[in-house]
């Protein structure tokens, strides 16, 4: 990237509740920290996060992990340095944090439709873009997909942009998420549907005090980790068969090779591909208005049509849409005018994230004009000017050696996402033991490199 050049990071975000009786996913976008000590920190004051939590079981636990998880990863002491291994640890701990802090709320929840204790649960997919890098964290099926430009396009068959995961879903058919389910004493079974699920063992009491509790083996959960899922605890091995354990990148920020994030539930993933969404919002950023055909033309932004085109394939596969969430985040290098994405996005204050709560609402919506860096400070309607320090170009090799169920009630089925990722009446545990199968990665899988622009985006 060239010296003395930002970034200016542009968030349009939106659920639909498809045709799902309750609304369980939320979203959150946020444009700066919140804790004091960061905002009055040079060099850490200027942050953004964004994520997605698709709840199951109930709405309760995706509710309180948008509300709670950006605070509790400010507090933790490893997110104030400058350390990117240090940092990756405490959003790390901040998800443990959470999954602790949701177990005394548990009684407060909506039990489930059998009378137990609350089953809610919710994924958790977050980025957070900070300084020259940002860091996706992971757990369940929510997805993350960066779209880069193809170095190869022109060429025929070849896209403008090539979709690359960064994210991977933890289900429990992949072989990787059986051993371990299996290794903590859980197991995994097909439902009556034929979808793989993390097994519910029941604990059943007799009105007889002299026989002893029967156990239901229920095939529950869509997902192999997850966060507030307690009733996943195995008294046997003293951890929790669903584990709230993230899988935590970083990856390097370059905004002349990378042009949008993709943030989504399975709402979206499980109708189309990583590609087929990059495609689809390619195409939208840079087809001209009065080339758009009827439907697209009249959807609010590029957000709202890739929903609405989430929805009709639902539809064409004959099956009932489930809740759906999405964030785009678009990478635009300062000093650049992207006149394209300048025509999709709408400003709009940042206190439109903290609006009331819209219980059973069918639809949330968050729009943001994120600026990545400031230079001086925000007040209300003002317009802010964006900086950011140098960046030093790095060869590739520097740059590659840097740094659940869709329903909480036992008789629910679902299909499960394009790629793998109640409680008992015991008493879950206040700790959480450490997961030696979700590593924090210091220096991720390498993305593509990219040295030109395609068409469209100049």
């Amino acid at each position: 990237m060239p010296s003395g050049k930002g970034v200016t990071i542009s968030v349009t975000a939106e659920t639909d509740a498809g045709k799902r009786r309750h609304m369980e996913d939320y979203l959150d976008v946020r444009l700066a920290p919140s804790n004091e000590a960061l905002r009055n920190t040079p060099g850490l004051k200027e942050q953004a996060f964004v994520g997605v939590f698709d709840g199951h079981g109930g709405k309760e636990a995706a509710l309180y992990a948008r509300e709670r998880l950006w605070d509790l990863i400010q507090e933790q002491s490893k997110f104030r340095t400058t350390d990117r291994q240090k940092v990756a640890e405490a959003i790390k701990d901040a998800y443990l944090g959470l999954h602790r802090e949701m177990e005394p709320m548990r009684p407060r929840w909506k039990p489930n439709k059998l009378g137990d204790q609350s089953t809610a649960g919710t994924t958790a997919c977050t980025v957070i873009f900070r300084q020259d890098h940002f860091y996706v964290a992971n757990v369940g099926d929510s997805g993350a997909v960066l779209a880069t430009v193809n170095q190869r396009a022109g060429e025929e068959g070849q896209p403008p942009v090539i979709a690359t995961m960064l994210s991977k879903d933890h289900k429990p058919e992949d072989p990787v998420e059986t051993k371990r389910v299996e290794s903590l004493g859980g197991q995994v079974k097909i439902s009556r549907k034929g979808v793989p699920r993390v097994v519910w063992e029941r604990k059943k009491t007799s009105d007889d005090p002299d026989k002893p509790p029967t156990v239901d083996l229920i095939p529950f959960l869509s997902v192999s980790r997850s966060l507030g899922d307690f009733w996943s605890w195995c008294e046997r091995t003293q951890k929790f068969v669903v584990s709230p354990h993230p899988d935590v990148d970083i990856h390097p920020l370059d905004p002349t090779c990378q042009k949008f994030l993709v943030l989504a539930s399975d709402g979206l993933w499980n109708v189309m591909s990583p590609q087929d969404a990059v495609n689809f919002i390619w195409e939208y950023k840079t087809t001209p208005a009065d080339e758009k055909d009827e439907k697209v033309s009249a959807s609010r932004d590029v957000v709202r049509a890739l929903i609405d085109e989430a929805l009709y394939r639902w539809r064409k596969k004959g099956m009932f849409a489930d809740n759906i969430s999405v964030v785009i985040a678009f990478l635009t290098q300062e000093g650049t005018e992207d006149r394209a994405l300048q025509s999709l996005l709408r400003c709009q204050d940042s206190k439109a994230k903290t609006r009331p709560e819209r219980e059973e609402e069918s639809q949330q919506r968050v729009e943001e004009r994120l600026p990545f860096k400031r230079s001086r400070e925000e007040t209300e309607g003002e317009t802010i000017s964006l900086t950011r320090p140098p960046l030093q170009k790095k060869s590739r090799q520097e740059r590659d050696s840097g740094c659940e169920s869709d329903s909480g009630s036992p008789v629910a089925e679902s299909e499960g996402s394009l790629i793998p990722e109640g409680p008992s009446s015991g008493t879950s545990p206040q700790t959480v033991e450490p997961c030696s199968s979700s590593p924090i990665l210091v220096s991720s899988p390498p993305l593509p490199a990219c040295e030109s622009t395609p068409p469209g985006l100049d």
